[in-house]
């Protein structure tokens, strides 16, 4: 889980470094350690009310001053940018990664994610047994 809406900010430690780009680098190493060669993934963009407030405010060319090579020119353009980013780091093509948008305020978006946690995890479990 990251904050999209953090594509500006900068880490307390590292002021140099990009929060949503550390957590980029962060998630293409886990996600391609031998540790998880044979799972899945659930990518968590989270705060995503606050990224669309900010867009709304500031436009593109916010996004462009610190990630010049976004190229979209909607809020929609926005998101699927970000996730590219993230899941341009994998590198299984066999690998599924899903991807939800989510504002820890509002309950209905992170209900549908741990509703969908629960799905693939039971058919992860009927696969297993030999069921599905």
């Amino acid at each position: 889980m990251t904050a999209v809406s953090e594509y500006h900010q900068c880490l307390e430690e590292a002021e140099s470094q990009n929060r949503l780009l550390e957590a980029i680098t962060l998630f293409g190493q886990i996600v391609n350690s031998r540790w998880f060669l044979a799972s899945h993934f659930i990518l968590i963009l989270n705060k995503v009310d606050l990224l669309a407030a900010k867009y709304q405010e500031r436009g593109d060319e916010s996004v462009r001053k610190y990630w010049p090579e976004y190229q979209g020119a909607s809020y929609q353009d926005v998101l699927k940018f970000f996730q590219a980013k993230f899941l341009e780091v994998n590198q299984s093509k066999q690998k599924t990664i899903y991807t939800h948008f989510t504002s820890a305020v509002d309950r209905s978006s992170v209900s549908l994610v741990i509703d969908s946690v629960k799905i693939n995890l039971m058919n992860k479990m009927f696969v297993n047994i030999g069921m599905l």
